[in-house]
């Protein structure tokens, strides 16, 4: 998997979410917490680690430089598409 993407991601697009740290997502609760991590389907599998809070129906994750700890590098919306899909957005301004 790789950690800097090739391509650069775009706020707005929905990226599919492949798997939480190897297994699959099945709640987007198992993504709440101060260290987490997830994959979505972008160039190859972009691994997204950092911080989340739940924000509604959603969850608000906050993606770090350094090792899922650090400054802020993006910050995501969670979301589920359907009984077994979830997509993650770049959000602008948090």
């Amino acid at each position: 998997m790789n950690r800097t993407p090739p391509a650069p991601i775009i706020s707005g697009i929905a990226y599919r979410i492949l798997d939480v740290a190897g297994q699959p997502l099945t709640d987007l609760d198992e993504l709440l917490g101060a260290k987490a991590e997830f994959t979505i389907d972008h160039d190859g599998g972009y691994v997204v680690r950092g911080s989340s809070r739940k924000d509604e129906d959603t969850v608000k994750f906050y993606e770090k430089d350094s090792d899922g700890i650090g400054k802020d590098l993006r910050v995501w919306r969670l979301e589920r598409e359907g009984p077994k899909a979830f997509t993650a957005t770049h959000v602008v301004g948090g």
